[in-house]
């Protein structure tokens, strides 16, 4: 599998995902 801009871009949307979930679950920790 080439790793391409869309491929590039799709991995990036995936940890800005991973991210923001963690962000969330801290917050609901901390409130």
């Amino acid at each position: 599998m080439e790793g391409g801009p869309l491929s590039r871009r799709s991995e990036k949307t995936l940890k800005f995902n991973s991210n923001i979930e963690e962000i969330s679950l801290n917050l609901k920790v901390d409130n």
